[in-house]
Order: structure tokens, then C-alpha cells, then sequence
């Protein structure tokens, strides 16, 4: 049985969740400072349903992670539950990145592959790191690996 080789590791920055925090913060700010007149136990309640969508993106992004290794590509995601999703990478078909400018900023961005897959036919690495270098990492392994396995592309016209 052959092993795999770990080839990268990472996880969805959680700048996709700055304008969650953001209007937690500034929602935390008008409670604080008497912007809103509430009873103390009115005011915790207040606190909590703010700061409540703030948490659960914030363990949504912290608990999903992407694991790229030679021979295959595993999403795991979920705070309670996990699921792990893996993908062959022969099955990869095509790829792509979108950079919008906030993220591209902090040199981050999306890379969206579509595969062969009949239950995963798109995956999205949402907000990595160094976007481009894992997308041709990915490509050159993928390369490698319909070579390996002699996996063809077929086209069926309809």
C-alpha cells in the first residue's frame, strides 16, 4: 500500500468573517455606552444576541480545515459534528482563483476546483494563503497523478 506525502496544510483566514466582528464590536459599543437603555440583565441579553454570530462564524472558520497531500485532497469541517470530505486529486478537472481586492490585500484568496466527482463536483478552499503557489502545487500533483493511475478525460457530446 502506498503512503502519502503531506504536501500542505491550511485553513479559511478569518478575515471572511470581518464584518461579522465588525458590527458585533460596533453593536457592543452602542450597548456600552448607554445608546440603548436597558436593565442590566437586559443589556447581558443584549450582549449575548449580538456577539452570537460573531462566535459561531468565528468557530465555523476556526474548526474547518484543508489537508493537500500526494494523492489526495481532505476538507474537514464542523465544530460539534466533523465531516471530512477527500477528493483524489486525478479527479480534479479544472481549477480557479478568485482574488477579490480585500483579501488579495493579505495575500489571500479562493481556489475553486471542479472535479469529477459526483458528490463533490466543486470545492472551494475558501481565504488560504498563498492561493496561487497551492493551486500550481495541486496542478502539478494532479498531473502526476492521472499519469500514476493512467486517467484520461472523456468527453461525451450529447
Amino acid at each position: 500500500m502506498d503512503r502519502e506525502t503531506s504536501l500542505w496544510r491550511g485553513t479559511p483566514s478569518q478575515l471572511t468573517n470581518f464584518w461579522y466582528f465588525f458590527f458585533s464590536v460596533i453593536g457592543a459599543i452602542i450597548i456600552g455606552n448607554g445608546g440603548v437603555e436597558l436593565s442590566s440583565s437586559g443589556k447581558i441579553s443584549a450582549y449575548l444576541l449580538i456577539l452570537l454570530p460573531s462566535v459561531i462564524t468565528f468557530l465555523i472558520t476556526f474548526c474547518t480545515s484543508y489537508h493537500l497531500s500526494d494523492k489526495r485532497l481532505k476538507l474537514k469541517k464542523g465544530v460539534l459534528n466533523q465531516k471530512i470530505e477527500a477528493t483524489e486529486l486525478y479527479r480534479i478537472q479544472d481549477y480557479s482563483i478568485d482574488k477579490p481586492f480585500w483579501l488579495r490585500i493579505f495575500n489571500l484568496g479562493h481556489l475553486i476546483l471542479h472535479t469529477s466527482d459526483k458528490t463533490h463536483s466543486i470545492i472551494k478552499l475558501k481565504a488560504i494563503n498563498n492561493v496561487e503557489k497551492v493551486s500550481d502545487l495541486i496542478r502539478d500533483y494532479v498531473e502526476e497523478g492521472r499519469r500514476s493511475t493512467q486517467t484520461r478525460d472523456v468527453l461525451i457530446s450529447h
